[in-house]
């Protein structure tokens, strides 16, 4: 439940948080979405946070972005945060995270660019959970 007390969306107060939070880090775009946005969530929904971290190797993308979950979480009083690499997103998903959500940090015109990118891939076949978990897999063992 939010500050406001109200499920289903997030407050002002909320949305004022997260925008502080992103500005600490080196964040290009930072956009939220999902259920939070939309005003369907419920009392266990998550708040998704979708960024484009500014140039840098994987590692430090892990720590940045498990840094920013933990900041997050005590800026709004909870731990359902769950925060995307927008690169690394599905086109689907990414796609509707850009046209649908609210941009907190970042430029328009760079959403309408991860915009276009995600429509033009958007009918590429999507990889199987097996191929993408293999990916996942490949970038961890670059990093060891």
């Amino acid at each position: 439940m939010n500050r406001t007390g109200s499920v289903g969306q997030l407050s002002s107060d909320d949305l004022l948080a997260l925008r502080r939070v992103l500005s600490r880090y080196p964040i290009r775009l930072g956009i939220v979405f999902g259920s939070q946005v939309r005003g369907d969530a419920h009392l266990t929904s998550d708040i998704d946070p979708a960024v484009e971290f500014d140039e840098a190797n994987d590692g430090s993308k892990i720590d940045a972005r498990s840094s920013l979950i933990a900041d997050m979480a005590s800026a709004l009083g909870r731990n359902a945060v769950d925060v995307a690499d927008l690169g690394a997103m599905r086109p689907a998903v990414g796609k509707a995270a850009v046209e649908n959500g609210i941009a907190l940090v970042g430029s328009s015109d760079r959403a309408e660019r991860y915009r276009e990118a995600f429509a033009r891939t958007e009918t590429v076949p999507n990889r199987t959970r097996g191929e993408r978990f293999e990916g996942v897999l490949d970038r961890i063992e670059k990093l060891v």
